[in-house]
């Protein structure tokens, strides 16, 4: 058989597949910390000049992100705070809904601020649109 051949069938599966591949990476990460730590200590060695150009890139382009991130970091939320959204938990976790306004920041607990930025789910963001007033049209 054709190794092109075989490659293509690979990718194909893996794409068929996609989420079942991710959940399987995502394993074995989390069981294999030390061999991923290893494995990127030698990459980064081999490719020194590919990494530093990456993180130059990406200081310049998440420049206003890590300004917020430091400037929230100054702040503190009063003990037993609950999400903004849920209403259910604690508030753990800031977000920043405008890099450009460091200081607005809405109070969170882990598993709303994992929907916001991991889904798509546009009926859960338009609820937190509705309560944040940024539809205020919709009801």
């Amino acid at each position: 058989m054709d190794i092109e051949k075989i490659r293509k069938q690979k990718r194909e599966y893996y794409y068929r597949n996609l989420e079942k591949q991710k959940k399987y990476a995502k394993i074995y990460r989390k069981k294999n910390k030390e061999k991923r730590r290893e494995y990127d200590k030698k990459w980064i060695e081999k490719n020194k000049e590919k990494h530093l150009k990456y993180h130059r890139k990406y200081k310049k382009l998440y420049f206003q992100k890590n300004k917020a991130r430091l400037e929230a970091r100054k702040i503190k939320f009063p003990k037993g705070l609950k999400c903004y959204i849920c209403s259910k938990r604690l508030a753990k976790e800031k977000h920043h809904p405008d890099y450009f306004k460091p200081l607005e920041i809405i109070p969170l607990c882990k598993k709303c601020h994992l929907k916001i930025h991991n889904n798509n789910n546009s009926l859960f963001l338009t609820s937190i649109g509705i309560k944040l007033g940024i539809f205020k049209d919709i009801k």
